[in-house]
């Protein structure tokens, strides 16, 4: 069956993002392309490159939305045009070389439709420079480029016949997934003996051939996953056990990669004077091959941590320190090893079960302090939960006013004096008392207005905290 944009409407967006996406980049001779989405995206739902005609590297990050897109201020183009702020503005992790890369082209890509007054809405947002690297691939040029690269990729049988087979596969995980891109199986051994596949590969003496050559090669040296097309596959032979399901005619394309390993729970202890210590941290076996190993933690977690291990004994440790969106017990220990390593401290990588000692890091990443006002945040909101009994998160968003509230907030719970600063205010008198008032505040000092305050509540992060009887200034 062809390739509609119908068929791309009936997707959600990470199976767009999964499924469609990141296999036709790779088709298109895109390289690394890493599936980004999560809460530190910073706009970037898949980043990939691609060289130029000149040999240089073009870095692409891509926004990928499910429906139309409509040009209200409050709505998709909104929204999209933040995340392409973001895009723009910071800079990402290449997942192979681990070198810090900046975004030079953004590709915006829906399912459904990019209407005129959408892109127009986002593209006034930007100056002349910006605009020119953004790009919109709504579903129709989707499918345009699907038809184009992955010609031989059709709408497969129906998904509950399919599962219906699934259940008699021993020693294997089995998931399929039908979508318009075909169906998807994804085979897991669990307690199968042998490999799972046996294949040969050609690659003709092409450009994108040797490209691809390079991509399996790397594959093998350094682990991850590639992506193989029907053209590159000379040979194909299943396991004994997925025969009957799958058969041994080669797929559309193969994808090979690694499934993280289980968890490992560790500990990052900060060694000297300097105290701080980290723990509920799993780091994950995330990709291995013959020349290299790639641990990373996951990128929700508060301490984001990625080491690679060489078998040359070369070392690259990355080290991201997330508090935003962890509750504040959590995140001012966080920020006091965040402070610490970016004051030189060395530290330790320890099991956080069995105290063994993975790495010693004498020589710390570089990284730029925290800022003072997010310590002096956290010790506050710290003191006022303590003080009530309540658990604060830290939010996403943090500006002045938060800063604010809470040193307002916790100057009051410790002297039971509120002051609140105000610019005019209203009161009915006796004409005297009118006339004495006017005379004192007519003067030059500053003056003190004390006004009974009784029992009341406070409201700071989603909180109503009862402050009681007190002072207001």
């Amino acid at each position: 069956m062809p390739w509609t944009p119908a068929h791309l409407a009936e997707l959600d967006e990470a199976s767009f993002r999964t499924n469609i996406l990141v296999p036709l980049l790779e088709a298109m001779g895109y390289r690394d392309v890493e599936h980004y989405h999560g809460p530190n995206e910073l706009g970037k739902d898949i980043t990939a490159w691609k060289p130029t005609d000149d040999g240089a590297r073009e870095n692409v990050a891509v926004v990928a939305k499910a429906g139309d897109v409509n040009a209200r201020a409050t709505g998709d183009a909104a929204t999209i045009a933040t995340q392409i702020r973001q895009a723009l503005g910071s800079d990402y992790t290449d997942p192979v070389t681990g070198q810090t890369q900046r975004v030079d082209r953004v590709l915006v890509t829906t399912t459904g439709t990019i209407r005129e007054q959408a892109r127009q809405a986002i593209l006034t947002q930007f100056d002349d420079r910006d605009r020119r690297a953004v790009r919109f691939w709504p579903g129709a040029k989707v499918v345009e480029l699907l038809e184009r690269y992955l010609p031989e990729r059709t709408v497969g049988e129906d998904l509950a016949d399919l599962r219906d087979r699934l259940g008699g596969v021993e020693g294997f995980n089995v998931e399929a997934t039908t979508t318009p891109s075909g169906t998807m199986v994804k085979v897991t051994p669990t307690t199968a003996d042998g490999p799972v596949i046996r294949a040969a590969f050609e690659f003709p003496a092409t450009e994108e051939g040797r490209r691809l050559a390079r991509e399996v090669r790397r594959f093998f040296e350094e682990g991850g996953g590639v992506t193989i097309p029907r053209a590159a596959i000379d040979a194909f032979e299943v396991h004994s056990a997925l025969r009957s399901l799958v058969g041994d005619q080669a797929p559309a394309w193969l994808r090979i990669e690694q499934a993280p390993s289980g968890p490992i729970p560790i500990r990052l202890d900060v060694l000297g004077a300097d105290k701080a210590s980290v723990g509920g941290i799993d780091l994950r076996v995330w990709r291995k091959g013959s020349r290299q190993a790639t641990f990373r933690t996951d990128k929700r977690d508060a301490v984001w941590l990625e080491l690679v291990l060489r078998t040359d004994e070369s070392i690259t440790l990355r080290l991201h320190a997330q508090p935003a969106g962890h509750p504040v017990h959590r995140a001012r220990e966080v920020v006091a090893l965040w402070r610490a390593v970016a004051g030189g401290a060395a530290f330790e990588l320890r099991h956080a079960e069995t105290n063994q000692r993975f790495l010693r890091v004498d020589e710390a990443p570089t990284m730029e302090p925290p800022p003072d006002a997010l310590v002096e945040l956290l010790d506050a909101l710290a003191e006022i939960q303590g003080r009530f009994n309540v658990v604060f998160h830290l939010p996403t968003h943090l500006d002045d006013a938060l800063l604010d509230d809470a040193l307002h907030l916790r100057d009051a719970v410790r002297t039971g004096v509120f002051e609140e600063p105000f610019d005019t205010f209203s009161f009915t008198a006796p004409d005297e008392t009118v006339a004495n008032v006017l005379r004192l505040f007519s003067g030059t000092e500053p003056q003190q207005v004390t006004l009974a305050y009784g029992d009341g509540r406070y409201e700071i992060l989603g909180h109503q905290l009862p402050i009681g009887p007190m002072t207001r200034y």
